[in-house]
């Protein structure tokens, strides 16, 4: 694969996005196999919630594939072909789901990965919120905002305390 990306002259990119979005497919498989092992609701709803969440994404991806240099057939034929990979998760999932306490730890886990998503995509909009609003009044952080912004930084290391961007916020800690 990695030689077809090379022999036709297309950007990195496109390489990283369909490797990436490999590895997210397997992800979202370990996700479904989890959830259908429960029970058939909770594998429904966790796949109605896993399309909401994919649509963009792949629409997304589709758009980054085309402006690395890929034909449309070929964009959609890669992108069809990482999907694939969320079998490998479902059925890894489905053969070891044997015991009540994989299931459990399995489910916990990817409970954990929805709300680490939605958790940090809310808590950087609301950061960028908060330092445009200053920069634009041309304002510091007074002492009745101290304790909003304090709140804010404590809520980002919970969230995400892996992200390069923690050290950003540390700088302006009070």
């Amino acid at each position: 694969m990695l030689y077809a990306f090379v022999h036709l002259g297309l950007r990195p990119l496109a390489l990283a996005i369909i490797v990436g979005d490999a590895l997210h497919k397997i992800a979202d498989g370990i996700a479904l196999g989890a959830a259908f092992s429960v029970s058939p609701s909770s594998g429904l709803s966790t796949t109605i919630a896993t399309v909401c969440h994919e649509v963009p994404h792949e629409i997304g991806d589709f758009a980054v594939l085309l402006a690395a240099g890929l034909s449309v057939r070929n964009a959609l034929l890669l992108n069809l072909a990482s999907s694939f990979t969320a079998l490998i998760g479902f059925y890894a999932v489905a053969s070891a789901t044997g015991s009540a306490e994989v299931q459990r730890w399995l489910l916990a886990i990817t409970a954990g990965m929805f709300l680490h998503i939605a958790l940090n995509d809310m808590v950087i909009v609301e950061r960028n919120r908060v330092f445009v609003y200053f920069a634009a009044n041309n304002l510091s952080l007074v002492p009745h905002h101290v304790d909003h912004f304090y709140n804010l930084v404590k809520n980002y290391h919970i969230v995400s305390p892996l992200t390069s961007e923690t050290i950003y916020i540390v700088k302006y800690r009070l």
